[in-house]
């Protein structure tokens, strides 16, 4: 009888505990639901990694944060089925632009992170071919709007100094500009 008191007890302790800790089990999935791109958490856990790797192999990395304009807009217009579907467009887009092994997160409401090996002088390169495969996406699955994006990157090179993955994603973010514009002027270059 006493042991039975005590299990009760403590799966009683145990339920109180639950539902006293807020637990957001979605935050513990590396992995984001509506994309199937990393969310930022995991985003942030493998883009470390690899820039550790990075740093022990000489190899520089350039850091895109992509934001898509007129999300809201996007919702509010053709609902939010239509936001999904223009979030899960520009991850195919995205995966279909970039190596496997590059890395692939959403890391806000409407905005994504790449992390990649190559230089400076190839993120105009980069930028445009994200703009031609998202354009296909579009035009192949006749969206009744444009998915537009500002992107930014920040370039690090790992022999000058080694910052941090979130400060590389604060000085891209600065950085954003809409594509458009992004691919016909000469870009500043923030270098670590």
């Amino acid at each position: 009888m006493n042991l039975r008191l005590a299990m009760q007890r403590r799966v009683t302790g145990l339920g109180v505990a639950l539902r006293e800790r807020p637990w957001n089990l979605r935050s513990l999935v590396p992995h984001n639901s509506r994309t199937g791109v990393l969310n930022r958490r995991g985003f942030l856990r493998h883009a470390e990694q690899a820039w550790r790797q990075a740093i022990r192999q000489n190899t520089r990395l350039l850091l895109f944060s992509l934001d898509v304009d007129g999300f809201k807009e996007i919702n509010d217009i053709f609902g939010p089925w239509a936001g999904d579907t223009a979030l899960a467009t520009l991850s195919d887009a995205l995966r279909r632009c970039f190596r496997p092994s590059d890395l692939l997160g959403r890391v806000g409401d409407n905005a994504f992170a790449i992390l990649c090996p190559a230089s400076p002088h190839d993120a105009p390169g980069i930028i445009l071919r994200i703009q031609q495969k998202l354009a296909e996406f579009e035009r192949d699955r006749r969206l009744p709007y444009e998915i537009a994006l500002s992107i930014g990157y920040a370039a690090c090179d790992p022999v000058l100094a080694t910052p941090s993955i979130p400060d590389l994603l604060v000085r891209a973010d600065a950085q954003r500009r809409p594509a458009n514009s992004r691919v016909n002027e000469a870009s500043p270059v923030l270098s670590c």
